[in-house]
């Protein structure tokens, strides 16, 4: 039954049908089907057999609620203040993106550390002792990520670069072929970088890779998943939605890791790669852009967007770092200084800063979150960071038209909020009501 008093029936038939959970995707929404995933994939049909399925919905009971058009949202705000988690991004091994002279002003922004992400068929060495270079020069901490196809060449790849072992904070350890690390991964990574270099594994997958192999844990020194909020669908009010999901995720990721920390990371608008893809070669995107790439990257959207995955995920009070998208370029925060891969469908300047490095730019020198809620989070939502006495106030209005936001639980007095928008209040010493 919802709220307005009707009634929802759904009759299904001809089939077996299975309902899914999307949150284990980072997605608010459901999904039915037929055949279910048990049976064998792709299901087999005959010629001639005939397939008949049908589902019937029908509402009944009268509609008690009314909408007010001209409602104003409230945005009520917990005394609890939490801890935010760390914040840092990827960092590609394009050697485009290794330039030093490219992180100019990177050390006025709100991040700990970068992580590079490589594979057997990266150029390993010279990745890494040009990454040094860039996170040495910003004073942030280098996590590694590697992917490979199998325990040897993993030592292979980790003997390449021994000698940097102390320089590097963590190794991120994933297998090509497998969703989850496996143990044979880990060993060989223990067995060539000892017991001083924390080793990380999980997956860079989705959450519901650890919650089906929940053992991934035992063996690792922190664990990691990835986000993003398309796995399902790629419209505006999905990703809005999808943000709320995260903190349900981080908290049930932290029950399965069993009192270790949790890392989340890459976390990016779109799926890097489809890892379910039976032709992979076919997995092509829908928009001019490569499958990685969203043009909503370098809009005000992506900069709302992070705010309320920042929010989300440390209201679980359950993840300790958190590494979002890349550093540059149209996957990035900043435009590389030789412009746009595709000026024509992705039309940034050379060196533009995206909305988004502005969020990442006012969380410097933040350490806590207060926990928040609205009254219509589809609409107008907020994060708000303190450090001490500071405090700033992010009120993101996600739709396309001005909305006024009113507060309860703090002394703040109503904003009005332009279309499509991102505002930044900073203020010191505000009372709790």
């Amino acid at each position: 039954m919802a709220q307005s008093g009707q009634v929802a029936t759904v009759n299904f038939e001809g089939e077996i049908f299975e309902s899914e959970d999307h949150r284990n995707w980072s997605d608010a929404s459901y999904k039915t089907y037929c055949t279910p995933i048990s049976l064998p994939f792709p299901a087999q049909v005959t010629p001639g057999e005939v397939l008949s399925q049908k589902i019937t919905i029908s509402i009944s009971g009268e509609h008690t609620t009314a909408i007010s058009k001209n409602e104003s949202a409230v945005i009520t705000v917990g005394a609890e203040e939490i801890e935010l988690p760390e914040i840092g991004l990827g960092l590609s091994e394009d050697p485009a993106h290794l330039i030093v002279s490219e992180y100019a002003g990177f050390d006025d922004i709100a991040i700990k550390h970068l992580r590079l992400s490589l594979n057997g068929d990266s150029q390993i060495r010279s990745a890494v002792e040009k990454a040094l270079l860039v996170t040495k020069q910003l004073k942030i901490d280098l996590d590694l990520a590697i992917k490979a196809e199998s325990p040897q060449q993993l030592k292979a790849i980790l003997q390449s670069i021994i000698e940097f072992k102390d320089q590097i904070r963590s190794f991120y350890i994933f297998s090509a072929s497998e969703k989850t690390t496996p143990i044979g991964f880990i060993q060989a990574a223990e067995e060539l970088l000892g017991d001083k270099s924390k080793i990380i594994g999980g997956t860079d997958l989705y959450f519901t890779e650890l919650n089906r192999n929940q053992s991934a844990v035992d063996f690792v020194d922190q664990v990691n998943f990835s986000i993003n909020p398309q796995v399902h669908s790629f419209d505006d009010r999905t990703l809005i939605q999808n943000t709320a999901s995260q903190k349900a995720i981080a908290t049930n990721a932290h029950r399965i890791a069993k009192g270790k920390k949790v890392s989340i990371g890459p976390i990016t608008l779109r799926p890097r790669y489809n890892p379910n893809a039976t032709q992979p070669n076919k997995d092509l995107s829908n928009t001019a852009l490569p499958s990685s790439v969203d043009a909503r990257q370098r809009t005000w959207f992506a900069e709302g967007w992070t705010a309320m995955s920042i929010r989300s995920i440390a209201e679980s009070e359950s993840i300790s770092t958190l590494t979002y998208f890349e550093t540059l370029g149209w996957r990035g925060i900043r435009e590389l200084s030789t412009g746009s891969e595709d000026a024509l469908n992705f039309a940034s300047k050379a060196g533009e800063e995206f909305p988004v490095w502005r969020l990442f730019k006012n969380l410097k020198g933040f350490t806590h979150a207060r926990p928040t809620a609205s009254s219509l989070p589809e609409l107008v939502d907020c994060l708000i960071v303190t450090s001490g006495q500071k405090v700033k106030v992010i009120l993101v209005n996600f739709s396309t038209i001005e909305q006024e936001v009113k507060f309860s639980g703090i002394d703040l007095k109503p904003q009005t909020l332009t279309p499509e928008s991102v505002t930044y209040l900073e203020i010191t010493g505000v009372a709790n009501v």
